[in-house]
Formats: C-alpha cells, sequence, structure tokens
C-alpha cells in the first residue's frame, strides 16, 4: 500500500541533495549498497546508513540482506510547496559544483 509522507519526512527527503540521489540511486543494481553509495558520492558510510535508515523507515526503501531496493511509498513534491525551492536549489547547486570536477562525458548546457 502507497502512502504519503508527513510534511515532517517531506523536509527531511528535501532537506539534502544526497537523500534524493540515494533514494534514485537504489534502481540501478550496482549502487544497492551502502558502500557502493559512499564511494560513488564521495560520502561517509555513516551518511549515507542515516540516509538509507531514514528511507526505510517511511518506505521509501526495503533492504534485503546487505542491499537496498526502492520500497513501496513513492514521494511527489508538488509545485507549490514550501519545499520546492530547496529542492531545486539543491540540483542547481550540484550542477555548479561539477563545473570544477569536470569529467569526460559530462554535458553542462545553459539555455534562456
Amino acid at each position: 500500500m502507497k502512502s504519503q509522507l508527513s510534511d515532517q519526512n517531506q523536509a527531511e527527503y528535501y532537506n539534502h541533495w544526497y537523500v534524493a540521489t540515494i533514494h534514485v540511486m537504489l534502481s540501478i543494481a550496482e549502487f544497492r549498497t551502502r558502500k557502493a553509495i559512499a564511494e560513488h558520492l564521495k560520502l561517509g558510510v555513516g551518511v549515507v546508513t542515516e540516509v538509507l535508515d531514514f528511507l526505510v523507515s517511511v518506505g521509501l526503501a526495503e533492504r534485503k540482506g546487505e542491499q537496498f531496493h526502492i520500497g513501496g511509498n513513492r514521494i511527489h513534491l508538488r509545485s507549490d510547496s514550501s519545499l520546492i525551492s530547496k529542492h531545486h536549489i539543491n540540483w542547481r547547486l550540484q550542477a555548479m559544483n561539477a563545473l570544477y570536477r569536470i569529467k569526460p562525458g559530462d554535458l553542462h548546457f545553459s539555455g534562456v
């Protein structure tokens, strides 16, 4: 059964860029362990563990042994949410930071 996250849980989800990132990464087989996520995002395993524990507690992730998978609950942020600005700012900051770490295959585009 799918259920809506509380306002407090939504605020926690959108507070840091890496919460949504880790959630989406669980849909990719090679990123379903704490270690793989931590190494790829260059985050501490403790931070990743806290995020995974949160995602499991709100039904956005499920633990199966040492692996984590997308859970049954879903999250959607309405365009009139007070959290929408935070969400967009998080991703724009990540895009700007990536300009200092350009790797082959990266794509950056600006348009009006």
